[in-house]
């Protein structure tokens, strides 16, 4: 499970963790931390940092590759009359 909220940057040390970016987020711009276990067997947390329209980017790919699988599922049940094999 993660956890997010939102805060301005507090050094400019920071880099935006999403893929294609990468780059420093500037001191005081507001930027978006998911805090999350690094590893379920792991008792330690880590905190990735995004650009508020990087993070925006990141979500609307993952609904994008969530609704392509939500249809070919539909494609698949439909082809094979509703029944899972």
């Amino acid at each position: 499970m993660s956890t997010y909220w939102t805060e301005r940057a507090k050094t400019g040390k920071s880099r935006c963790s999403y893929g294609s970016c990468a780059t420093l987020i500037a001191k005081g711009e507001i930027r978006i931390g998911r805090t999350y276990r690094s590893h379920p067997s792991r008792f330690w947390l880590k905190t990735d940092w995004y650009h508020v329209d990087c993070f925006v980017m990141m979500e609307k790919e993952f609904i994008e590759r969530m609704v392509k699988q939500a249809r070919e599922m539909a494609n698949i049940m439909e082809t094979k009359g509703g029944v899972y094999d």
